[in-house]
């Protein structure tokens, strides 16, 4: 999972990543926007979910942006989130 909450993938090392997905998805993806370094994806197809994805308890998710995590079961996003701020430190130090 990169900063942000998309899923990155990399084709032939080149950084591509994906909105709603988390790591173990299998998806067909359809890029959107790309650039010198990256390019930004968007899930067309979930071919084979990964364990996990749970249903998002909100009926909203997704849509209104405010719960971009809610599709990740609780236990694993306390544990990407906790990644997140400690590269950000380790970044910072």
């Amino acid at each position: 999972m990169a900063f942000g909450g998309k899923g990155l993938t990399k084709i032939d090392g080149f950084a591509v990543f994906i909105d709603r997905t988390v790591t173990g998805d299998r998806v067909a993806a359809r890029i959107v926007r790309k650039k010198r370094n990256y390019a930004e994806a968007v899930v067309q197809e979930m071919i084979a979910p990964s364990p996990l994805r749970v249903e998002p308890p909100c009926p909203y998710s997704g849509y209104c942006g405010g719960c971009k995590w809610q599709f990740i079961d609780y236990a694993q996003q306390i544990v990407l989130k906790q990644r997140h701020v400690a590269d950000c430190l380790s970044h910072i130090a």
